[in-house]
């Protein structure tokens, strides 16, 4: 019995293999753009030779396989889509073009707000010329106060299919509140273009939000040709090998979909790649008994953040992608570009040091990959410095340049009239800064103390600069999880995750949110919840939030609610529980008497448990670290500002117990683990690397305590 996880990337498909024993394999194998399901099958086979088996016996014997994959992001990032067009209600076909008054600078990182002359709308979803308006219209009940006319939907089903569309749009106002003129369009344009894509907004993002609800349904309509094109190639692969479980894949919002609703409602896949090593985290939280936990990801292009919190992952409710905002349930992940490939220049205007946002990629790449790139990055960085070895690089499939690095960082080490390690050191430093003070964003500022944290570090460089980046915030400790698994950490969520279906329907419910109506609601939500999983041999589990706010307020505030019937006590305890949640969220006194109301109910559909276990090896008591040291090297520490004779480790020869002294480099074929002066890193039972300081910072109810004394 298997359980396969597989991440797609821009660069390499990542694959996980967990067997019935707790067995973990993992593989690597390079993404295939023009045709991604073999990057895929590429990856599957490797994972079949590491177990010792063939794919086709690997493949009957799985119980699931789970698929996070890029194919929606990389149409809109390519805009390699489909010939598009949307159709509106009269009157209303603009709204996607005027866009919200944050539409120039929507999801543009902090450093691209400077200078806003610079900023500008981005390229229009449907050119304005294939955007349709018919007369009709719904009231905000649902009531029809403009009927649509056959005779007019029979001319615009004409006027798509002249203009020869691939893909068709549908977003009518108030549809979510009564749908029936979309179902109407979507019968006649099924109709008359057979082959076209068609997405209806009350299917896609049922929720208040014109513009909103329109930027999902287009985006949902762009990538869903291609997306389908996919999932029909590969389960054509899988179905030919004889895959014994089901293929499911990740969405953005947390746990794995079926391939049917992924292929109905794409647009959910969207991002979800990162959404797969938050996953994981909570798995292996809950694994180790870990409430609270920051998760980095740190790859080749980016360096992502979530917060799980009280053992949940954050979620927030909408999403923005190329400045287009859209409301869907999506993971709480904040990504800024500081990853191995990001690039370290001078800033003309100020003449000092920056790393990042811009990335030499997958090709060339850094420097020191030999493919043609001239400009240094924090790999090349890395690789001067001595923390990463040049052989044996990605399990040993490629060699590193050290002289082409050294090149590259000494060309900017000249325009700095510093010497290469210090220029080096300095790129180490500068991005190290910036991951740390991208992590306090996601804490202090939501009023959390990253010192009740235990910190992940997962992705193949952030291993590389956890202590440091962790260094100032006074976490806990830093576990890099499954130790070399980190680099394929997303795969591995992927594996891990349950089925989940969610259900979210936006209504308007003044206080004193009346029991009654409060449980209309919810019958309502739980019912359609309950259809989607109809039929699959097993009662879904439930769990419900609710959306809150003060009257006259935009942010709201989730909090999550009990099963079952609402009486006046569920109800006073939802409202308490919001005042509680508001003002940990915005601080002491924040909470005001003003009327509070209710704005969205949510119902999450889980699917049966399917806990992935990982074996858990004997510790040795005792163990030494000596027997795994390969040799020394003289490494670049910024803090010495010298270059010192450190131990190398294999990290996959040391004993489970052992404990690692900082200064020192271990060394796994997928990831290198950087640990400082001060630290400690320890290999428990699950193969994690466990990161200590010697001096820990104090929690909040040990501070809480000391000043009670």
């Amino acid at each position: 019995m298997y359980y396969i996880g597989i991440d797609t990337g821009g660069t390499f498909t990542d694959g996980v293999l967990v067997d019935d024993q707790g067995g973990l394999f993992t593989a690597k194998a390079a993404t295939t753009p023009g045709d991604l399901a073999r990057g895929v099958a590429d990856c599957i086979g490797k994972l079949a030779a590491l177990r010792g088996i063939s794919t086709r016996e690997l493949l009957q014997g799985s119980v699931q396989l789970a698929h996070g994959t890029t194919i929606g992001t990389n149409a809109i990032v390519e805009r390699k889509g489909p010939k598009i067009a949307l159709v509106a209600t009269r009157g209303h076909g603009d709204a996607i073009l005027m866009m919200r008054g944050t539409g120039r600078t929507a999801g543009l990182p902090a450093e691209g707000l400077f200078n806003i002359l610079a900023t500008d709308v981005p390229a229009p979803l449907v050119p304005p010329q294939m955007i349709f308006e018919i007369d009709e219209r719904i009231d905000n009940t649902g009531a029809v106060a403009v009927a649509l006319d056959p005779a007019n939907v029979d001319r615009l089903a004409d006027e798509l299919a002249a203009a020869g569309v691939e893909a068709i749009a549908i977003s009518l106002l108030w549809s979510f509140q009564n749908p029936a003129h979309e179902l109407a369009l979507l019968e006649r344009l099924q109709q008359r273009c057979p082959d076209a894509y068609i997405s209806c907004s009350h299917q896609v993002s049922p929720t208040v939000g014109e513009y909103e609800r329109t930027v999902a349904t287009v985006i949902n309509s762009y990538v869903g040709g291609g997306a389908s094109t996919y999932l029909d190639s590969l389960e054509s692969w899988l179905t030919e090998n004889e895959l014994g479980g089901e293929l499911l894949i990740l969405q953005c919002g947390g746990g794995v979909i079926p391939v049917a609703a992924a292929r109905s409602v794409p647009l959910l896949t969207i991002g979800s790649g990162p959404v797969g090593g938050m996953i994981g985290s909570a798995d292996l939280a809950r694994r180790l008994g870990l409430d609270n936990v920051i998760v980095t990801d740190m790859g080749g292009t980016s360096f992502e953040v979530g917060v799980i919190v009280d053992g949940a992952m954050t979620v927030r409710d909408f999403n923005v992608f190329h400045q287009y905002k859209y409301r869907v349930p999506q993971v709480d992940l904040v990504s800024i570009g500081s990853g191995g490939g990001s690039i370290a220049w001078l800033d003309a205007a100020t003449g000092s040091l920056r790393v990042g946002p811009h990335s030499a990629g997958a090709q060339p790449g850094p420097a020191c990959y030999g493919r043609g790139g001239t400009q240094p990055t924090v790999t090349d960085a890395n690789l001067v410095l001595g923390y990463l070895r040049p052989e044996g690089f990605l399990g040993g499939e490629m060699s590193l340049d050290v002289e082409a690095a050294g090149v590259a960082v000494g060309t900017l080490a000249g325009k700095l009239g510093i010497s290469i390690d210090e220029t080096a050191g300095a790129i180490r430093e500068i991005v190290d800064i910036q991951m740390g003070t991208l992590i306090r964003q996601q804490t202090l500022v939501r009023g959390l103390d990253p010192r009740d944290f235990t910190l992940l570090a997962y992705g193949g460089a952030a291993a590389l600069h956890a202590a440091a980046y962790s260094g100032e915030l006074g976490v806990r400790e830093v576990i890099v999880p499954a130790g070399n698994a980190a680099a394929v950490w997303s795969a591995f969520g992927a594996a891990a995750a349950e089925l989940l279906q969610v259900v979210e329907k936006d209504v308007l419910v003044p206080a004193p949110l009346p029991t009654r109506r409060l449980n209309e609601v919810f019958a309502e939500v739980d019912a359609i919840a309950r259809e989607r999983f109809k039929g699959n041999g097993y009662e879904p589990r439930l769990s419900r939030a609710v959306k809150m706010r003060y009257t006259g307020q935009i942010h709201r505030v989730e909090v999550d609610v009990p099963n079952g019937e609402f009486d006046d006590a569920a109800t006073a305890a939802m409202l308490s529980e919001f005042e509680q949640k508001y003002e940990r969220l915005f601080g002491p006194g924040s909470v005001t008497t003003q009327q509070v109301e209710l704005t969205s109910v949510r119902c999450n559909v889980y699917g049966p448990p399917r806990e992935v276990v990982l074996a858990e090896a004997p510790v040795v008591e005792g163990a030494s670290a000596e027997s795994a040291i390969i040799g020394t090297s003289p490494v670049y520490w910024f803090d010495a500002r010298s270059r010192l004779d450190t131990a190398v480790f294999a990290g996959t020869e040391l004993p489970h117990g052992a404990t690692v002294h900082g200064r020192a480099i271990v060394v796994l074929p997928f990831t290198t683990i950087v640990v400082p002066e001060g630290f400690t890193a320890t290999l428990d039972g699950l193969g994690n690397f466990r990161l200590r300081h010697r001096k820990p910072s104090a929690t909040a109810s040990q501070r809480s305590a000391d000043h009670g004394h």
